[in-house]
């Protein structure tokens, strides 16, 4: 897969949509990282499955539940993400964005936080 791609990271919640969410529950959005292109992120986040949860939109209005591709948004489990960008910063070519994406998920892995998860976004 080698579109750009931003990864949300959000906090789950249990509130449900309205009819314009199709069923899915709102996450509020913490903070957006645009990666731009990555092709090793993009394909191992790729394998992760769609995502029950949808978001608002900078104009908060408008929910965001499939991508600019219309394919469903990704949920990544911040753990797992975390892992993977430092095994790639360790093993694969150099990528400017990948350390600020990094320490960024990194400000989310304390107790300070809870549900938290990172959704794909493709554009």
């Amino acid at each position: 897969m080698g579109y750009e791609v931003k990864y949300y990271i959000v906090e789950k919640s249990t509130l449900s949509g309205d009819d314009f969410a199709e069923g899915k529950i709102y996450a509020k959005t913490i903070a957006m990282f645009d990666l731009c292109k990555d092709y090793s992120i993009s394909e191992f986040t790729s394998e992760y499955p769609a995502t029950n949860y949808y978001i608002f939109a900078d104009d908060g209005n408008t929910p965001i539940i499939t991508d600019s591709y219309d394919t469903e948004l990704k949920e990544i489990p911040l753990k797992d993400m975390i892992d993977f960008v430092e095994k790639t910063i360790k093993e694969k070519d150099y990528y400017r964005r990948r350390l600020p994406l990094l320490n960024l998920l990194r400000s989310f892995d304390n107790d300070d936080w809870a549900n938290i998860v990172v959704l794909q976004y493709g554009y």
